[in-house]
């Protein structure tokens, strides 16, 4: 994996200049680009945690009463 710096000129193109790795053949090479705010790394975001919205979210009295819509299907 090879992290750069890249610049967008002014007709939109992405230049990118690093050297290749040791042993990297001359010719067309496929690249997988990620683009990311200047001096700002990529965060993954964080994971939901089981209770974190204890209180805040209320069912309806009726929540585990069979649906009308479904009625064919559950006799």
């Amino acid at each position: 994996m090879l992290t750069t710096e890249a610049e967008v000129d002014a007709q939109g193109w992405l230049n990118i200049h690093v050297p290749a790795p040791p042993g990297t053949a001359p010719g067309k090479v496929e690249a997988v680009v990620v683009l990311s705010p200047p001096n700002h790394p990529t965060t993954t975001p964080a994971r939901p945690r089981a209770g974190t919205l204890s209180g805040r979210i209320e069912l309806a009295p009726d929540f585990h009463a069979p649906a009308e819509d479904f009625q064919d299907y559950t006799e």
